[in-house]
Formats: structure tokens, sequence, C-alpha cells
């Protein structure tokens, strides 16, 4: 399910012995970013990769959705 911030919503208490998971990721535009905020987001994202040594495992598009490709 993927919500938008600007809908209420919500959940009922999980009363059963199965843990509940979310993720949450929070996305925008990339049309609606500036070139800095790009170049600032593929950094981080580059250098938590090499740490995690998947650096090499990114595809064209992944580097396209990251902004990889801005560096």
């Amino acid at each position: 399910m993927i919500w938008d911030q600007r809908l209420a919503h919500g959940a009922a208490p999980n009363d059963s012995d199965v843990p509940r998971i979310a993720q949450f990721v929070k996305g925008f535009r990339r049309e609606g970013a500036g070139r800095g905020r790009l170049r600032r987001r593929a950094r981080f994202i580059e250098r938590a990769l090499e740490a995690n040594g998947t650096s090499g495992v990114v595809s064209a598009l992944g580097r396209r959705v990251f902004a990889l490709d801005t560096l």
C-alpha cells in the first residue's frame, strides 16, 4: 500500500502474535528538485552503497532513480 501524506489514515491495534511491518519512504519528483539537492542525495546514497559493498550492483535505472547519474 502506498499512502500520500495528505491522506488521513490509521490502523487498528495489532492484537496478534505476528509483528506488523512497515517501511516509510519519502519521495519527490526529480523535476522539482534542484541540481544541488540531487547531487547531495546521490553522494549520500553512493557512500552508503560503497560502505555496504553494493555500489557495483546498481542498474542503469537504479542510477537514474537515485540520481547517481548526476555525479
